[in-house]
């Protein structure tokens, strides 16, 4: 690849200058800041790198960027990633969050700071100055591709399935997809997924109006709780009866009857990098874990269990100060995420039945968004590419079977298209959603830069091409 890498090397300030373009387009699709900026912004890289077909996709929200480098290839590979982003107004940016500055980032050298510039609009434009140096060197890439550049990642890609529909025929001719990323850590160990869980995104609410018992309509003087009952108790108590007194296990009848267990050959791959595992990579400040789990049980936990989380509760006033009341009303933000062979509805039916049966009929379970798991097997070429890609680039791959968070694979990953994919890339950056996110443009001896990851990017194309071949 060192010839790969040195014309990327000769080109490296326009790269750089190419994803500057990109992140100083604030997409930002919870507010719909500059999406039709960002839609065309997006058009025009995948129009610089040569792609015969290059369409604005509308949708019933933010459009799709479809492209297509038609090569003449016997293979064909999807790549998929997003351009839009969050908000980025939290006060503790060191720079402007869409000036996409480059600053030095003390043991990483230069950096490219900025909303988008690791989630996800670096390793976008990486995949395609990857292509470009193909495409320069060769005169067109190892395998057909077809680009699918989404700009509802943030809102949980609500209309990301009309855009398959309406496209399925032509999708359907690819034999996998790529999500590039930055997976390299800070020990520079480069990471590869190979699935993801699902998850679904609830609300439960508990209401004097919906009990029939309690303040109806609006708080009350808390003085009356002498009295009168209180929304705010039975949410809590149907909360305790979801689970263990802990709240590490699931107590609803039949949670777990089609959780697919790890097999010997999963559990032989966790093992391989057991020793390098490290789950608290992003320093999240845990440091107990579950029954003081750790080594293979603790990877089994994070890959193959379901979870039932409190993202937060909400009611009556909770602000500075004091303020007595007696809320009408209740509500706790929860996430189930679960995995193969779990179905959405079926979990959602045994929560609703468990309520029920446990004397709380009136509690309200409302979902508010649901996203399936996904799964592609270890032996696929696809991701077998990615592994050979890796140690070709001198790092031996860290293979997580799944995301344990949840992304719209499924949407490639499951019927129409059914397509085995890998999310992978040698790349590193940080801070996603956070204040000073950046992406590694020089690295050090340990991580990889810019041009090492769009190289690395390069080796899955021509690995891929290889790997199916021999399939």
């Amino acid at each position: 690849m060192r010839r790969v890498q040195g014309w990327i090397e000769a080109n490296l300030d326009r790269h750089i200058n190419r994803l500057q373009r990109l992140v100083r387009v604030p997409s930002i699709s919870p507010t719909g800041q500059q999406m039709a900026e960002g839609a065309e912004t997006t058009a025009q890289l995948l129009r610089e790198i040569g792609c015969q077909v290059v369409e604005i996709v509308p949708t019933s929200g933010f459009p799709v960027v479809f492209g297509e480098w038609q090569a003449g290839q016997p293979y064909t590979l999807v790549i998929y990633a997003e351009y839009d982003v969050m908000p980025a107004d939290e006060p503790a940016w060191k720079v402007k969050p869409f000036e996409a500055a480059l600053v030095d980032e003390p043991g990483l050298g230069r950096v490219l700071m900025g909303r988008g510039a690791r989630n996800q609009k670096g390793p976008l434009v990486s995949i395609l100055n990857a292509v470009e140096a193909l495409v320069a060197l060769d005169g067109k890439p190892p395998v057909n591709l077809m680009f699918v550049f989404e700009g509802e990642e943030e809102l949980g890609s609500r209309h990301l399935p009309e855009f398959v529909e309406k496209y399925a025929d032509r999708l359907k001719r690819a034999d996998a997809m790529l999500a590039p990323h930055t997976h390299m850590n800070r020990q520079g160990e480069g990471l590869l997924w190979a699935g993801s869980k699902g998850i679904i995104v609830m609300e439960l609410e508990a209401s004097g109006q919906k009990w029939g018992r309690g303040p109806v309509g609006a708080d009350a003087h808390s003085c009356y709780k002498a009295f009168v009952d209180s929304p705010a108790w039975r949410l809590v108590q149907a909360l305790a009866t979801l689970v263990s007194p802990d709240g590490n296990r699931v107590l609803v009848d039949g949670f777990y009857d089609a959780v697919l267990a790890p097999s010997a050959q999963d559990d032989a791959l966790l093992a391989a990098f057991q020793d390098r595992f490290n789950p608290d990579f992003l320093d999240m400040g845990i440091t107990r874990h579950i029954e003081d789990v750790h080594g293979l049980e603790l990877m089994r936990r994070f890959f193959y269990s379901p979870t039932l989380n409190i993202n937060g509760l909400s009611g009556g006033y909770a602000g500075p100060g004091i303020k007595t009341l007696l809320p009408a009303a209740a509500t706790a933000k929860l996430d189930l995420r679960y995995v193969p062979n779990q179905e959405a509805s079926d979990l959602i039916a045994k929560l609703r039945g468990h309520l029920d049966r446990h004397g709380f009929p009136d509690v309200e379970l409302r979902v508010l968004g649901q996203s399936d798991w996904s799964a592609t097997p270890l032996t696929s070429p696809v991701v077998s590419a990615a592994m050979s890609a890796y140690r070709r680039m001198g790092r031996e791959p860290q293979v997580w079977p799944r995301n344990p968070g949840s992304i719209p694979f499924w949407i490639f990953n499951r019927a129409p298209l059914n397509l085995p994919f890998a999310s992978a890339g040698l790349g590193h950056a940080v801070r996603s959603h956070a204040p000073n996110e950046f992406i590694v443009v020089d690295g050090n001896a340990q991580v990889f830069g810019l041009a090492q990851f769009e190289t690395s990017l390069a080796a899955i194309l021509y690995e891929f091409a290889a790997a199916s071949a021999h399939a």
